[in-house]
């Protein structure tokens, strides 16, 4: 299959950014520390998914009120992200082209909205709490 000129320039955009997260992510651990949100650390807006490893440990540590500081949809990020890889692994096994069901896309889109909206909520409004 060839790719057209457009698609050859967004998949090496797509390579690129991989290649800046990956090794953003690897700075930090190669410190110690969680990684910072590269979104968050770039532009002062909390991504979706900003806090969600603080949030894991601490639900793991039984202190589900930090977890949901720290994000609150942490749960359902986890879950559809364990049936969508699910998902992709049998059809990989099947020999099927992997492929999302519309529900399933449909669910990505409102937890990230959602966790977005709550995320820029939690930064709007935490000058005026704290």
């Amino acid at each position: 299959m060839s790719l057209t000129p457009g698609q050859r320039i967004l998949r090496s955009i797509a390579l690129a950014m991989l290649v800046v997260y990956l090794g953003w992510q690897v700075y930090w651990l190669a410190q110690g520390t969680i990684p910072q949100s590269l979104l968050l650390a770039l532009t002062g807006i909390p991504a979706p998914t900003t806090g969600g490893t603080r949030s894991l440990r601490a639900l793991l540590d039984g202190d589900w009120r930090l977890s949901l500081y720290h994000n609150a949809m942490t749960l359902p990020i986890v879950a559809v992200s364990l049936y969508s890889l699910l998902l992709i692994v049998a059809q990989k096994c099947r020999g099927i082209k992997p492929n999302l069901p519309r529900r399933i896309v449909i669910a990505w889109v409102v937890i990230l909205s959602l966790a977005w909206i709550i995320k820029l909520s939690q930064s709007w409004f935490a000058p005026l709490v704290g």
